[in-house]
């Protein structure tokens, strides 16, 4: 799947239940699984089945919602931003508010 413009495949996701999204680098997902459950329980290993269950997720997560992908290097876990905290978030004369149809559109199966 595409996800803001980045290729993922991810079969699982780490969901806080809150706003933290973290998937998987292909191939990494053994190590991944492992952290998450020495994490404990606020941490949930999520399956993925398709682009529009980790869109869903992520719609409905609260405003300061984001995906990042998980990397194992020498050093430990490191991060790239899928979709950087706050994104799609829209202000204007009215305030601020979260552009749902943009970030629906940012979640493409491939």
């Amino acid at each position: 799947m595409v996800i803001n413009n980045h290729i993922v495949n991810p079969g699982v996701a780490q969901y806080d239940g809150c706003h933290k999204i973290y998937i998987p680098t292909d191939g990494q997902e053994l190590q991944f699984i492992k952290d998450i459950n020495e994490m404990g329980a606020s941490n949930q290993l999520v399956r993925i089945h398709s682009a529009d269950e980790l869109r869903d997720m992520y719609i409905n997560s609260c405003g300061l919602r984001f995906i990042q992908r998980v990397f194992y290097g020498p050093s430990g876990p490191e991060y790239e931003n899928i979709i950087p905290q706050c994104a799609f978030v829209v202000e204007n004369e009215d305030g601020a508010y979260f552009d749902e149809e943009a970030a629906a559109a940012a979640f493409q199966e491939v």
